[in-house]
């Protein structure tokens, strides 16, 4: 036999290992005072013996720690004194039992009580135990104490609930502030339209080009004010989700695009894009920010040209992102030959009042691209920039082939 061949041999309840260098006889009854012994010692799981009544044969130190018994408290009694009174009432112990003898195993989570009326919250498996000829003579009951756990869920639910409810009255304030806002710079813009464009009034050339400003700048703040207000309503619920087919979208705002900027060089390479599960208002908007913004940075003198790309990704192949990688993805990208901006900018551009070029011609309250950003994060996905400054930019969408929950 050589050294590290081992034989096992079984005979009269004796259990014997032999090898070269080691020999060890183990006595059955020994074996079975060990694992007794062990499932005694365990203390972070009440391990509970019950008869086919429910009633309590044996316990270890998990039990007494967790539930506060002793086992001269507990011992010969029945484990309903260890569920609320409520539960008693409507009669759950004894049907957790008839389950148990149903399907052999059941599994539950609940309030439990402890000695002297504490509750905690229990992890339970319950187990039938069964003789050699299959008839159930009673029940193995292990139980763990999640109450730390329970409270931290809990807590953060009620957190969840409260910043549901200070969303709810940020989104009503911002609607409430800009209708208010927006009213008295109406105003003002409408009197200072009328002293500029009134043929009567003799204004000089410096006066003249302070009002037009003027008139300028309240149109900025006006915009300003709507884009705040929607960023501020840029959320989304699971529910709203619908089936979206983006050409339809691409092809309404390219539409709007070409008309607002009364350009003709204005040329969009458009494939086949997919149907997505998305909000359909939501979507427009993040094409509409994406395609003026190509029109609104692009190089002077030149055709706007935009392409837009479109591939099924898995989240395997998108590196340096914390998503499922088994996860399907809708990936577009949407190309420009704009000016585009420097690398380094690539997380920057998503930021709040963020913008990279300060040309005169440039109109815009740096927040359309934090827009796109938070439209993405509603839908379970996310954007990406890429820019190199006079070879334009280049923007990638992920959509989950199928969102968290959507059926």
């Amino acid at each position: 036999m050589k050294k590290d061949d081992k034989v096992f041999e079984h005979a009269a309840g004796v259990a014997r290992i032999r090898d070269a260098d080691y020999s060890l006889t183990i006595n059955k009854r020994e074996i079975e005072a060990h694992y007794a012994q062990m499932i005694q010692e365990i203390e972070d799981y009440a391990i509970i013996l019950l008869d086919a009544r429910g009633t309590v044969l044996n316990w270890n130190k998990g039990a007494e720690k967790i539930k506060g018994f002793t086992k001269e408290e507990i011992i010969g009694k029945s484990f309903e004194n260890f569920y609320l009174p409520e539960d008693r009432k409507r009669g759950l112990p004894m049907k957790l039992l008839q389950q148990v003898r149903a399907r052999g195993k059941v599994v539950t989570e609940g309030w439990r009580l402890k000695q002297g009326g504490k509750k905690f919250w229990g992890s339970v498996v319950i187990t039938a135990l069964h003789n050699q000829q299959g008839e159930i003579i009673g029940f193995s009951k292990v139980t763990r104490d999640l109450t730390t756990r329970k409270r931290a869920e809990e807590k953060l639910m009620e957190y969840s609930k409260i910043l549901e409810f200070q969303n709810s009255e940020l989104e009503e304030f911002a609607y409430a502030t800009s209708h208010d806002m927006k009213e008295p710079l109406r105003k003002i813009h409408l009197y200072n339209t009328f002293v500029l464009d009134n043929p009567e009034n003799r204004l000089d050339n410096k006066s003249r080009d302070f009002l037009g400003r003027s008139i300028d700048a309240i149109r900025r703040m006006t915009q300003l004010i709507e884009d705040l207000l929607t960023y501020s309503k840029a959320t989304s619920r699971l529910e709203n989700l619908s089936e979206v087919d983006l050409n339809d979208v691409v092809k309404e705002v390219t539409a709007e695009v070409k008309d607002g900027s009364s350009a003709e060089d204005i040329v969009f390479h458009v494939p086949d894009l997919p149907v997505i599960h998305a909000i359909p208002f939501q979507c427009k908007q993040l094409m509409d920010n994406l395609l003026n913004n190509a029109v609104k940075y692009r190089r002077a003198g030149q055709p706007c040209v935009v392409t837009f790309d479109y591939q099924l990704t898995r989240g395997s192949e998108i590196p340096d992102r914390l998503i499922d990688k088994k996860t399907k993805y809708h990936h577009i990208t949407i190309s420009d030959n704009g000016i585009g901006f420097e690398p380094a900018y690539n997380e920057k551009v998503f930021e709040v009042f963020q913008r990279l070029h300060h040309r005169p011609e440039s109109k815009g309250s740096g927040i359309g691209l934090a827009i796109c950003k938070k439209i993405m994060q509603n839908h379970h996905g996310f954007i990406a920039a890429e820019g190199s400054l006079t070879e334009g930019a280049r923007f990638h969408l992920y959509f989950p082939v199928k969102p968290p929950n959507y059926n």
